[in-house]
C-alpha cells in the first residue's frame, strides 16, 4: 500500500498500490473555479463541404421559418410572433417568392428523410439492427425455445467497445483516475487520534478496489491492467408535447471520473465540448424505441387470433429490453470482460483495460426491469440477460436472486 501525506485539509490516498497516473496532481485553482461561459468544440463536422447553410431545406427562407416553429413552445406567444418578425421576416435572405407552394408536412418530411441522407458514417460508429423477442400465447405452456418470433426495427446503437475505446483515447482521460485508492480524513494531523474514511467515489468505494484487486494478471509485466468503471443510464422520453412519439435513450458514464469534472468544476474547454455522440462526458450508446411497434398487436392477432393482453405487452417490453442488452454485449465485449482490451490511451500509453458494470440507473416505468430475472436463474446463475454467459462473472449481491420473485 502507497500513502500520500495529508492535504491542507487533513484528506490523504492509500492506494493498493504505487498509481502511474494521478489526474488531482495538477488541479489547479483555476480548474477548481466555473468557466463564466462554456467553450464550443470547434471539431463538429461539417455536413458536406458545399452544402448550403440552410441544407437540407430547398432556400434560406424556408429554413428559417422551420427554425421559427420547431423552437420555443408549441404555443405561440407574443414573444414568438416578435421572433417570426425579427429572425424570418426581417431578415436579409427572406424572399417572399420561397414560400410559394409551401407545405409543412413536406418540409417536416424533407427533414426526416435528411437522416438517411448524409453523408458518411456518424463518429464512433453508430449502427442501426434490429432485435428479436419471442411472442407468448396468454394461458399457454408452449416451451419459449417453441414461441413465434417478432422482429422489432429500429435500434440505433453503438458498440460498448468503441465508447470504451473513444473515452480512454480522448483527452477527458488525463482526468481519470485509473488506480483505485481509499481516502482518509485525519482532522488533526495525528494517527494516533484515528482516521476516517471518506466516501463519494466509484474510485474510492470498495467495490472497485476489490474489482481491481481481482484482475487478472497482465501478459507482459510493464503492460498496466486499470478497470474502466461503467455507470449506465436510461430514460424513455417523449419526443414532443403532442402526440405518443418516444424513444428510449442509453447513457454511460465512467466512474473513473469526478463528477465534479462533469457537473461545471473543471473549465477546460476540451472537458465541456459537445459531440455528435456525447454530451459533455456522458457518451450516448443506445437510442431505440421504448414502446413496442403498433404492428406488433397486429401480428399477434394474426398469430393466435386473439389481441395481446396488457400484462403479455408489458412482458413483451421486458423482452426487448433485454434482447436489447443481449444484442449490446457481444462475444467482444464478454472476451474484453474476461481478458480485458489493449488500449493505446490518450496519454500514448497501452494499457490492459477491464470493463466493469457498477451502477445502473433508470427512471420508472423501467427502472425494475433489470431485476427481472430469467426463470431459470436459480438454476444456472446467469443473470437478467437470459443466457448471456458474462453475468456468470459480474459479482451479485447476496440477496439479488430474490429481487425478482419479490417485486
Amino acid at each position: 500500500w502507497v500513502k500520500t501525506d495529508p492535504n491542507a485539509h487533513g484528506l490523504y490516498k492509500v492506494f493498493p498500490n504505487r498509481p502511474t497516473h494521478d489526474p488531482e496532481d495538477s488541479i489547479s485553482l483555476e480548474d477548481m473555479c466555473r468557466s463564466p461561459d462554456i467553450a464550443v468544440s470547434d471539431n463538429i463536422s461539417a455536413i458536406a463541404s458545399d452544402a448550403p447553410p440552410w441544407f437540407p431545406f430547398l432556400n434560406s427562407t424556408v429554413a428559417r421559418l422551420m427554425t421559427w416553429f420547431h423552437l420555443g413552445s408549441n404555443i405561440k406567444s407574443n414573444a414568438e410572433l416578435e421572433s417570426l418578425v425579427n429572425d424570418v421576416l426581417l431578415q436579409d435572405d427572406y424572399d417572399q417568392a420561397h414560400l410559394q407552394g409551401f407545405s409543412a408536412m413536406r418540409e417536416n418530411r424533407r427533414l426526416d428523410d435528411t437522416a438517411n441522407m448524409l453523408p458518411g458514417e456518424p463518429p464512433s460508429g453508430w449502427k442501426s439492427t434490429s432485435v428479436k423477442i419471442k411472442l407468448p400465447m396468454h394461458k399457454s405452456h408452449v416451451p419459449e425455445t417453441d414461441a413465434p418470433e417478432f422482429e422489432v426495427p429500429g435500434i440505433l446503437y453503438r458498440p460498448l467497445l468503441d465508447v470504451l475505446t473513444e473515452a480512454f483515447q480522448s483527452p477527458e482521460f488525463m482526468q481519470y483516475h485509473l488506480t483505485p485508492f481509499e481516502c482518509h480524513w485525519d482532522p488533526n494531523h495525528d494517527p494516533e487520534n484515528g482516521h476516517h474514511v471518506v466516501y463519494g467515489e466509484i474510485y474510492t468505494s470498495a467495490k472497485m478496489l476489490k474489482a481491481h484487486s481481482e484482475l487478472p494478471r497482465a501478459p507482459t509485466p510493464h503492460l498496466e491492467t486499470i478497470i474502466a468503471a461503467y455507470m449506465f443510464w436510461s430514460d424513455s422520453t417523449h419526443l414532443a408535447n403532442f402526440g405518443n412519439a418516444s424513444l428510449w435513450p442509453l447513457y454511460t458514464f465512467f466512474g473513473n471520473l469526478s463528477p465534479q469534472t462533469v457537473f461545471g468544476c473543471r473549465s477546460s474547454s476540451s472537458l465541456f465540448s459537445f459531440r455528435k455522440s456525447s454530451f459533455i462526458l456522458w457518451y450516448s450508446f443506445g437510442l431505440t424505441p421504448y414502446q413496442l411497434p403498433d404492428s406488433i398487436k397486429d401480428f399477434y392477432r394474426n398469430l393466435y387470433g386473439v389481441a395481446p393482453s396488457a400484462a403479455v405487452l408489458s412482458h413483451l417490453k421486458r423482452e426487448l429490453m433485454h434482447a436489447i442488452w443481449d444484442m449490446l454485449l457481444t462475444p467482444e465485449f464478454i472476451h474484453a470482460y474476461i481478458h480485458g482490451i489493449a488500449i493505446k490511451c490518450y496519454d500514448g500509453v497501452e494499457r490492459l483495460v477491464f470493463p466493469r458494470f457498477f451502477t445502473y440507473g433508470a427512471a420508472y416505468p423501467e427502472k425494475y426491469v433489470p431485476n427481472l430475472l430469467s426463470s431459470n436463474h436459480a438454476e444456472n446463475d446467469k443473470g437478467f440477460i437470459g443466457d448471456n454467459q458474462i453475468f456468470r462473472k459480474v459479482p451479485m449481491p447476496p440477496l439479488f436472486h430474490r429481487e425478482g420473485p419479490d417485486l
